[in-house]
């Protein structure tokens, strides 16, 4: 629900790049390939994957969100775990046939989906399912499958790239560019600088962070792993149908602004 939100928020924080550290047995910068058609063909290869499995953490003071996602084509699942305090709920959302489906308990779909307490309790740990002409659907399903993953991943030149180091199990090339502007932020806003991670041997992007500074305390980081992986979602039994509770729930659920 919006990462562009996240990207405001992080604007304040965005630092200039600065130079990286001679290390020890490094890749010397001139041994180091061109990272443009690098990150041009994670990307492709990306666009044409059958599934991935992705982590997205979203943190901000006192608040975090991570998502366990597995997503292919025309179907997904998500599992989101929200944590406010000390407090943290969890929510799953499927995606399969253009119809959503979404179980959640009481905690998040009141401080994630804007439920009234009222409303939380009678529907927890309930499936709840949407077709695409309701309201919440395409928030839903925003980033449920790999179509809309994708160009969440894009990076713009000029590159830098790093000598290769381990990122989440497998040895990957750091390459840093600046994010696409969303065509929100302030005019003259600087872009937001990131690094996206590609596998040196399978020439699949496995992360992206952004580039913050040692005093930023809101930030965001993509994992992937298991490209090409096989995603079946099957559809619960007996879902409510939103229509059939939308009067009851009243405007302001899902009218929350989530951490993305």
């Amino acid at each position: 629900m919006g990462r562009a939100l996240s990207l405001l928020i992080l604007g304040a924080a965005v630092a200039s790049t600065t130079a990286m550290p001679t290390v020890a047995g490094a890749t010397p910068p001139s041994k180091l390939p061109a990272p443009a058609p690098i990150v041009k063909q994670a990307l492709f290869q990306a666009a044409q994957a059958t599934g991935v499995r992705y982590v997205w953490t979203n943190t901000i003071p006192g608040q975090r969100e991570v998502e366990v996602c597995d997503v292919g084509r025309d179907q997904g699942q998500q599992t989101i775990t929200l944590t406010i305090a000390k407090r943290s709920g969890t929510s799953t959302i499927r995606l399969l046939k253009k119809v959503a489906y979404l179980q959640a308990d009481a905690f998040t779909l009141v401080n994630y989906f804007g439920f009234s307490t009222k409303n939380a309790s009678a529907y927890a740990n309930r499936w709840i399912s949407f077709v695409a002409t309701d309201a919440p659907y395409a928030s839903l399903v925003r980033y449920g499958t790999l179509g809309a993953v994708v160009p969440g991943l894009e990076v713009d030149g000029p590159y830098t790239i790093a000598a290769k180091r381990g990122y989440s199990g497998t040895s990957a090339y750091p390459i840093t560019g600046v994010l696409p502007s969303t065509g929100s932020a302030a005019p003259g806003a600087p872009l937001q600088p990131a690094t996206l991670y590609v596998a040196v041997q399978s020439g699949y992007p496995v992360g992206l962070e952004p580039v913050m500074s040692a005093k930023a305390t809101n930030t965001w980081s993509y994992a992937l792993s298991n490209w090409n992986e096989r995603v079946v979602v099957t559809a619960p039994k007996n879902p409510v149908s939103y229509a059939s509770i939308a009067k009851a729930l009243g405007r302001h659920a899902f009218n929350a602004q989530p951490l993305r």
